[in-house]
């Protein structure tokens, strides 16, 4: 897992103070032993919101053109083994990508 919080403080101009978050995340949790597994991904990033709108070098200025995306993964599984020459597999996978926009920043 990795994350970042970067805040932007402006002294003369607090109408642009902001946040950002940065997140890479993934996981498996064994629930039930050597039977249910559950895989589970994560991550917040920048995105631009226009192909022709400013873009910055990095995110010490307040850019109007990027907002804040976010996306994750649940895949809970079982796998296991039937009498003794069989295994058997299945597995779900659902995902969900969120977009945040946020006005003024």
């Amino acid at each position: 897992m990795s994350y970042a919080f970067t805040e932007q403080i402006y002294a003369r101009e607090s109408s642009s103070n902001g946040h950002q978050n940065a997140l890479t995340a993934i996981g498996t949790l064994e629930a039930i032993d050597d039977w249910l597994y559950i895989d589970a991904t994560g991550s917040i990033s920048q995105q631009y919101l226009s192909a022709f709108g400013a873009i910055s070098p990095s995110n010490a200025n307040v850019n109007r053109n990027q907002t804040e995306t976010s996306s994750y993964s649940i895949s809970p599984y079982i796998k296991g083994r039937f009498l003794t020459s069989t295994e058997y597999f299945l597995r779900y996978k659902g995902n969900d990508d969120l977009l945040a926009i946020r006005s003024g920043a």
